[in-house]
């Protein structure tokens, strides 16, 4: 069967963001993040499962946690310029879960994982995607189709790597380049 995705909120015209939903809250990091992504650009950073966070560096709460964000065991990196830090969490440690939510594969996503993302996330739509067997009646209902057209389907789209990449300038760029030693 051809997998195809539903996505509920896609067709009530909203994206959410995959980075900040899925990934940002397993940090447990008591700031939250202008956005999150998950590509740099143009950098290929393919082999790596980075999850890049964006803050104003002038932001109170941000400088009150920075410290222990520095100090976080997924924290690799924090690029700085006059207004933003790029901090690139490494989530080599979920990479299993990792890739299953670049594929969109929320389904299958770990217990553990369902469980935290359970007690972070308050939109009930996106909730309702990692077990979608059981919401398949009510997402049938909502896109006037029957429920056997979404069986065996995910609910909730993959990624959208152009909503998902942060464009970086020239001297964050170059940081990164140095840093990860790319070419």
């Amino acid at each position: 069967m051809e997998k195809i995705n539903v996505d509920l909120l896609a067709e009530m015209g909203v994206y959410i963001q995959k980075s900040k939903t899925f990934l940002w809250p397993l940090l447990n990091i008591k700031v939250e993040p202008i956005e999150t992504y998950l590509k740099i650009g143009s950098l290929n950073l393919e082999d790596d499962q980075y999850l890049i966070a964006l803050f104003h560096n002038e932001n109170e709460q941000y400088k009150n946690q920075k410290r222990q964000i520095k100090e976080h065991p997924m924290c690799d990196f924090i690029f700085q310029d006059d207004e933003f830090d790029i901090v690139l969490f490494n989530m080599y440690k979920i990479k299993d879960d990792y890739l299953k939510i670049l594929e969109g594969s929320y389904s299958k996503l770990s217990t553990n994982f369902k469980i935290v993302i359970g007690s972070t996330e308050k939109r009930k739509p996106v909730l309702m995607c990692l077990n979608p067997e059981s919401n398949y009646k009510q997402f049938a209902e909502a896109l006037d189709i029957h429920p056997h057209e979404l069986s065996g389907r995910e609910l909730l789209s993959p990624p959208d790597m152009y909503q998902e990449t942060i464009h970086v300038n020239k001297s964050i760029k170059q940081q990164i380049i140095e840093e990860l030693g790319l070419s």
